[in-house]
Parts: structure tokens; sequence; C-alpha cells
């Protein structure tokens, strides 16, 4: 069986990430487990896990292939090397794919272990605009870690833009989560509104 690793704190899951999970299954005909992590130590957290998961859960719960894994919260790995290996016990026969966002991959050799990753699953990105002085070291890790770079144009949107307010491209059940329950931007248009009447 292939598996897709797709992982990220999704803080919120928006429609470029549904667009990828689509896509993954599609190149791979694997089954695609939604790896959610801790938001990064440097980010401040504005969601609780349990929200991110509703929002994912509703945006693909219509696509059978999706599994939406909280692993890496739940052992607490602090280094993918640490997710891949109990992966790779946990799914010996599975051919496993790990989906990193473009950006990581000029970063890549810095990771914990990026060798014993690469031996161990098949690395893929998608494709997109860099930093120029990043693409030297991007073209390099790619060589040198075999990861498969796949060419599908992304939706210029981000969990950032949605958090701030400027963008709403989300999957509508997930968006209409984040209104009901005030997350993010819809916190401050609620007391806005509360404020104004």
């Amino acid at each position: 069986m292939n598996r897709v690793i797709f992982g990220g704190s999704f803080d919120p899951f928006h429609s470029a990430h549904l667009a990828i999970v689509k896509k993954l299954h599609e190149f791979y005909n694997a089954d695609v487990d939604i790896l959610l992590s801790k938001t990064a130590h440097w980010k401040e957290a504005t969601t609780s896990c349990a929200e991110r998961i509703k929002m994912i859960e509703l945006a693909t719960n219509h696509l059978p292939y999706v599994n939406i894994s909280t692993l890496e919260i739940d052992h607490n790995f602090p280094y993918t090397f640490l997710t891949i290996k109990h992966l790779r016990e946990a799914y010996p026969k599975d051919k496993l794919y790990f989906c990193l966002g473009f950006d990581q991959v000029a970063k890549f050799h810095l990771w914990r272990e990026p060798l014993f990753i690469a031996q161990n699953v098949k690395l893929v990105s998608f494709k997109r605009r860099i930093r120029s002085q990043d693409e030297a070291k991007a073209q390099e890790n790619i060589k040198k870690y075999h990861i498969e770079v796949l060419d599908f144009p992304l939706m210029m949107v981000s969990s950032t833009k949605i958090r701030s307010f400027k963008s709403i491209e989300m999957p509508l059940p997930a968006l209409e989560y984040l209104l009901s329950q005030k997350l993010y931007f819809a916190k401050h248009l609620s007391n806005f509104l509360v404020d104004n009447k």
C-alpha cells in the first residue's frame, strides 16, 4: 500500500492544503495521512489541537483516503526522523512518502538525521517560488536526497493570511466552523460588530 505523510500545524487548514491532499492521492494512488504537529515554538498558538482537527475533519470527511494523525503531538516527538522511525515500524510493508514544503527543501540538510529520513521514505515536494538565495541549496538537496518535485500550480494562500483576514480561501465547512467558533479574525470581527451596533 502507498501512504503519503503530509505534515504541518494546519493553523488553519486551507484550500491549498486540500488541493495538495487530492493531488498526492492522485499522483501516488495513496492514502494520505495528515500529520498534525504542534504550533512552532516561535509562533503564538491561536487555536487548540482539537479545533484544528475539527477543521481538517470538516474539510476532508468526504475523502475516504484521508487519515488525520496526532502522532507527533501524542508522542511529543521533537524531530521528524523519530516520527519516520515510528511510521516505518508501524507500516513495514507500505511504500511511504513524506511531503515537505518547498521552503524546507533548501533547509533539509539542517534537519536532524536527513539521510535516515531520505532512506526510509520517498521525499516529495511541490515546486513554488522561494528566495533566490535559497534556490541553489534547494537544487543541491533535491539531488543529494532524491527529492521528487511535483509541478502543480498552487494557490497563493497561506494560513497566515487567513488568520489575519487577508484571505478566506478555506473549504466551506471548515470556514463555517471557524466563524461559528469565533476563531482567528472572526473573534475580532464579532467584537467589532457588537461594539458598533
